[in-house]
């Protein structure tokens, strides 16, 4: 492979100090359990991922956050719920195929990862209260596919003891479980019925039904259950036929079995998602999602032993919903999810009760800020790396930059923005022209510039704005001698369209920009272009409407054209690179000092192909062969074309060279491989023999708490070998 370390640098380096903040996108369905001291709070979460992972954070009993960047406890899960055992957490995990169990220790240590249990069956959705623990035993409740409500029995370090037991006809009853330190507690909710009859039945210490018919405890939705240790309190919001009724109900159940009365206590709102409970050792507090005056707020209210409320109800969260409790046995902690005003972002909250707010509301889901889409150049001594960056709300990114030394030295901390604008900045390109860099990027519909010294520093007081250019999608640029080429799609007509800028005067030499292109009903995207000497060659990837039985279906080809710089003249026609009944797709180019590598993705992986200066075609060959290969970046060395792309969630590269008429391929190698999810490599030529890579990738250690994040990898030939002539 002829790869070796650059010195230490081979190591991965990241491109910027973290800064922290509320993670991406969503958190929902938090639970909340207790080991008699600190909390423990989980919650599904859709940061760095298109799946939903596990996430979870301790809380000390003052309501202080102990791990700041949160615990990653499972990937790809659908719902879970958590308890204490005595021993340590237990994490109950749905998932596409069943149910697995996690075991964390009091510190917040995933000691044992998740690990299928052979249990044939489902919780809900939300799973709150899907297990609960005596202390010797831990009981869960869940339906089989095929019908019947069942209880499942773990030691306390999650061993299977015992499954399968019967407690139940009918698959679409909400089960929830409570134990009061001996026996356990089953409620169901027949969700099947109008009239959403809640029933109860009672487990014995061993998990195994007590009551031959189940207990009738009334009517409504939405139940929860906790013990004092004795008896259980049943709280529920009213059935769907009196959805609107300001008021919850609760039912107080002796360890005999015996029911008591239905008790009516009245809310400033009516209760329309999941309530909690939870006994502070003196007295019960309840956790309610109230919509009051079609504002979603969470309120508490205290509850004597047989479940009659002792007080008004009273504010926990203004806004909020989703909501969880567990108590220590002195005080309890809640928490809920809050969405953004805009309905786009949550995130978990919480706050200690003893029995009401004895501390502020605090997030819980914390992480640095998300950085995607890295480019990069090279001076000879220092990286000027671009990135997006987001916290909290992904649809609004802005462009950052921050300098990096090969010894792995950022010289800028967290990064500088490019602009203080407050539109969505996206898409950075750097280029470096031998005097200064360039660095590009989209804001609103329009390309902006900006030169940036060697130092750092701004060279224009402010960005540059592409005169006439309606962006859409996605563009490019590169340098040669001082004179930049931006290459774009036009946002209203869809051409191609170029045009050059004067790094020197930061001045736009073209009255208007160069039509490339006019693709007509076809949809041009991701313009690529590289020069060769005064000739730049720009590609594309064009996506194609092809007749097809019932519905015509699109196919992607690649396309370019070449383009005589100093005079900004078209050679000629635009012409097919890549164009077969298969997408093509994803291209990139560079130059070698004699011809073109067009790159691009294909059915079959990565595939290359030669174009001359003027046009026509040469040789193709195949660069890396797998499937879903795509997004490939290639760069001339001085030695050979070095083609980074994804692969299955990976970044690999790839070695093509000529010898005479024929392509060498030193096939691919790994350069960022790992249990995380890398994505979006960028090759940045530093010098004959030499290249660095930057990409993103979910970085699930805590320094960075599981977000994407931008990292440089550099690499080198360990016997670069001057290019054989033709």
């Amino acid at each position: 492979m002829l790869i070796a370390a650059l010195g230490s640098a081979a190591a991965e380096i990241p491109v910027s100090a973290p800064v922290y903040g509320p993670a991406e996108f969503i958190q929902f369905h938090p639970q909340v359990a207790s080991d008699g001291d600190n909390f423990l709070v989980i919650w599904s979460d859709l940061r760095g991922s298109a799946f939903s992972n596990l996430y979870a954070t301790r809380v000390s009993a003052s309501g202080e956050v102990l791990d700041k960047t949160n615990i990653r406890v499972a990937s790809r899960i659908a719902s879970a719920t958590v308890l204490w055992t005595g021993r340590a957490y237990l994490v109950l995990i749905q998932n596409g195929t069943g149910l697995s169990v996690a075991r964390l220790d009091r510190e917040g240590r995933v000691v044992s990862p998740a690990t299928p249990l052979p249990i044939q069956g489902a919780f809900l959705s939300e799973a709150q209260q899907a297990a609960a623990s005596n202390g010797s035993r831990v009981v869960i409740v869940y339906t089989r596919p095929g019908g019947g409500q069942f209880a499942a029995v773990l030691d306390p370090d999650g061993q299977l003891l015992e499954s399968e037991i019967a407690i139940g006809s009918g698959t679409s009853s909400r089960l929830i479980v409570a134990s009061n330190g001996s026996g356990f507690l089953v409620v169901r909710h027949d969700q099947t019925l109008d009239t959403d009859p809640i029933t109860a039945i009672r487990l014995d210490a061993t998990g195994h039904p007590i009551d031959t018919t189940p207990l009738s405890i009334g009517f409504g939705r939405f139940p929860s259950v906790a013990s004092d240790g004795g008896g259980y309190v049943i709280l529920t919001a009213p059935p769907s036929s009196l959805a609107s009724d300001n008021a919850v109900r609760t039912t107080h159940v002796g360890s005999d079995g015996s029911v008591g009365p239905l008790t009516n206590t009245p809310l400033v709102g009516h209760p329309d998602g999941a309530t909690s409970l939870a006994w502070l050792g003196s007295e019960y507090v309840a956790l309610l999602y109230v919509v009051s005056q079609s504002q979603p707020v969470v309120q508490g209210l205290r509850l004597n032993a047989d479940g009659n409320a002792t007080s008004a109800p009273f504010a926990v969260s203004q806004r909020g919903e989703a909501v969880a409790l567990a108590s220590n046995g002195r005080r309890a902690y809640s928490a809920w999810t809050e969405a953004g005003a805009d309905g786009s972002n949550s995130d978990v909250m919480g706050r200690v009760l003893a029995p009401t707010p004895a501390a502020d509301a605090v997030r819980l889901d914390t992480a640095a800020s998300s950085q995607r889409r890295p480019a990069g150049a090279y001076d000879g001594t220092t990286f000027l790396t671009a990135w997006e960056e987001t916290q909290n709300d992904i649809s609004q990114p802005r462009v950052y930059i921050g300098r990096v030394t090969p010894a792995g030295i950022r010289l800028d901390g967290s990064g500088i923005r490019v602009s203080n604008a407050d539109a969505v900045q996206r898409d950075p390109h750097v280029v470096y022209d031998r005097t200064r860099f360039v660095v590009g990027w989209e804001e609103g519909e329009a390309i902006h510039l900006r030169r940036v010294a060697k130092d750092g520093s701004f060279i224009d007081a402010s960005p540059i704005a592409i005169p006439n250019a309606c962006y859409s999608g996605d563009f490019d640029m590169a340098t040669d001698d001082g004179l930049t080429v931006i290459t774009w799609i036009d946002c209203e007509s869809h051409q191609v369209l170029a045009i050059r800028f004067d790094d020197a005067t930061a001045t736009f030499p073209d009255h208007e920009p160069l039509l490339l292109a006019h693709p007509g009903d076809n949809s041009p995207l991701r313009p690529r272009i590289a020069f060769g000497f005064d000739i730049a060659l720009i590609v594309w990837e064009e996506s194609v409407s092809v007749p097809a039985v019932p519905e015509p279906t699109s196919q992607s080809d690649v396309r370019g054209v070449t383009v005589y710089v100093p005079g900004m003249l078209l050679l000629e026609d635009p012409f097919d690179i890549a164009v077969t009944e298969d997408d093509e797709r994803s291209p990139a180019v560079a130059w070698d000092n004699q011809e073109f590598l067009v790159t691009y993705a294909d059915a079959v992986g990565i595939n290359g192909r030669y174009v001359d200066p003027f046009g026509p075609l040469l040789t193709d060959t195949r660069v890396a062969t797998g499937a879903g290969y795509d997004n490939p970046s290639v760069v001339w060395d001085g030695v050979e074309f070095v083609v980074a792309f994804n692969a299955g969630g990976d970044v690999f590269a790839s070695r093509v060279r000529r010898r005479s008429d024929s392509t060498v391929v030193e096939g691919k190698f790994a350069l960022a491989a790992s249990s995380d999810v890398e994505a979006e490599p960028a090759v940045v030529l530093m010098g004959t023999g030499r290249v660095g890579f930057l990409y993103d990738r979910v970085a699930t250690e805590p320094l960075y708490g599981g977000v994407p994040r931008v990292f440089l990898r550099l690499l080198e030939n360990v016997a670069p070998r001057p290019r054989p002539k033709r």
